[in-house]
């Protein structure tokens, strides 16, 4: 952390931000062991998961309204305009900054000062505070009497028997075929093979994509769309929600891929390289179907943001009149950029999983890792992102003439289609070659030296 934030490498109060991010590390690690203390303690007296969070969440909720509700009247009057983010930051800070709300975040503040602070004395007037609650932090964790021996062996029963139910249930609802976990519309058994391990990590992905959830997420999204495109645009609310649509559908472009692992990640990290590896397919057509259903998932998931984003964000006054046309044209844009920059993202993110099994994968059955291995993925994603960003320069060349000419001729939004569209061949080409790639790769590795683990 000292490092990606350059106090590192400027050496301005360094040894300040290795000791304020250690701490702070260090104290969110020793928060979550003795949480899953709690948690395993109240699972022991009957509590259900379920109802652990219904009653946690009330009870932060009510603290946290209850002081937002109290210094109200200390707080400035909300900002006319909310789409004005300036605006509303500032508003925030001032409301965060009431009294009972300042005294609840006051060792939040404390940890964060200690590790941006660049002045030695603010520095140790902070440290003894940050020392008290993570030395109380680690009495907690050491005195937590919890049976780990009982808990583990009742949790191995339980998790035995669950999955024994599991299986007998796939298998009579496989055998009737009335299983809830059937996708929209069955496979054929003619066609390419690397669409059916595509469709089978599509399975895997959960609930939401199933046959069920898309018959009824679709008619609410354009029902959604409808009222609010005809009742809501211009107001606040509707700038707001473009706003977070437009925030949200950023990082699916962006972090999406790193955490959509029902890919090659997701077979490498356990034994299913070896089920692979007994396919009749080459190398390329794995990746291919490896890559398939995280990115139909993440480009279905940006189209639907992009749709909310085109209908209830107003463009800037200087590109004209906005209509139908010019709100579907940029829609279409975001629809060819998103999903081919995902593409290529999903690319790198299976070469690392290739290239690097032990730093990127995780065996089944254990996590993903906690604050321990943080710098590990910051610098692992940090590198995939430089290469990424050289990739997209040869889009960017592309795309910028395709822009001044289109627009030339046709007008401003039919030139970020054109852009979008020029990008996107050349991403996808890219991708085309990654990919070609990433299956010599396959062809020529044995994975029962190099998985992680």
């Amino acid at each position: 952390m000292s490092l990606f934030s350059g106090r590192l490498l400027r050496g301005d109060g360094a040894w300040m931000a290795v000791i304020g991010w250690w701490m702070l590390l260090l104290l969110l690690q020793l928060h979550s062991l003795g949480a899953s203390f709690i948690r395993t303690w109240l699972m022991d007296r009957g509590l259900s998961n379920g109802r652990r969070r219904l009653m946690v969440a009330s009870v932060m909720g009510a603290v946290v309204l209850g002081a937002l509700a109290w210094g109200w009247r200390e707080a400035p009057s909300p900002p006319q305009d909310w789409g004005d983010i300036e605006a509303l930051g500032t508003w925030w800070v001032a409301l965060s900054g009431t009294t009972p709300m300042a005294e609840l975040l006051v060792p939040w503040r404390w940890v964060i000062r200690l590790s941006m602070t660049r002045d030695a004395g603010e520095f140790w007037a902070l440290a003894g505070p940050v020392f008290l609650m993570v030395a109380l932090h680690y009495v907690w964790v050491v005195r937590a009497n919890v049976a780990f021996e009982e808990a583990s062996v009742e949790a191995a029963r339980a998790a035995v028997l669950e999955s024994t139910r599991d299986r007998a249930e796939k298998r009579r609802a496989t055998r009737t075929g009335s299983g809830q976990g059937r996708l929209f519309f069955p496979l054929r058994p003619i066609g390419a093979p690397w669409v059916a391990l595509g469709w089978k990590n599509l399975a895997a992905s959960g609930g939401w994509f199933r046959g069920r959830s898309i018959v009824v997420a679709i008619p609410v999204l354009l029902l959604g769309l409808l009222v609010g495109g005809v009742l809501a645009r211009g107001t606040p609310g509707a700038m707001v929600m473009g706003i977070i649509a437009a925030v949200v559908l950023g990082l699916t472009v962006l972090v999406g891929p790193s955490n959509a692992r029902m890919d090659l990640r997701h077979e490498l990290g356990g034994s299913g390289w070896t089920v692979l590896r007994a396919l009749p397919l080459t190398g390329w057509q794995i990746v291919v179907g490896g890559l398939l259903a995280p990115w139909c998932v993440l480009a279905a998931i940006q189209c639907g943001l992009g749709l909310v984003v085109v209908t209830f964000l107003e463009a800037p006054g200087e590109l004209g009149e906005v209509g139908m046309v010019e709100r579907g044209l940029a829609w279409l844009s975001l629809a060819l950029v998103g999903p081919s920059v995902s593409l290529l993202a999903l690319c790198l993110q299976n070469a690392g999983a290739l290239l690097f099994p032990a730093w990127v994968l995780t065996p089944v059955g254990q996590a993903r890792g906690g604050f321990e291995v943080l710098g590990q993925r910051m610098i692992v994603y940090m590198a995939q992102m430089m290469v990424l960003v050289l990739a997209l320069i040869p889009a960017v060349i592309v795309g910028a003439p395709a822009y001044f000419v289109v627009a030339w001729i046709l007008g401003k939004w039919a030139g970020f289609a054109a852009a979008s569209a020029a990008a996107a061949v050349v991403l996808v080409l890219e991708s085309a070659a990654g990919i070609r790639v990433l299956g010599w790769i396959w062809d020529r590795t044995d994975f029962s030296t190099e998985r992680g683990g």
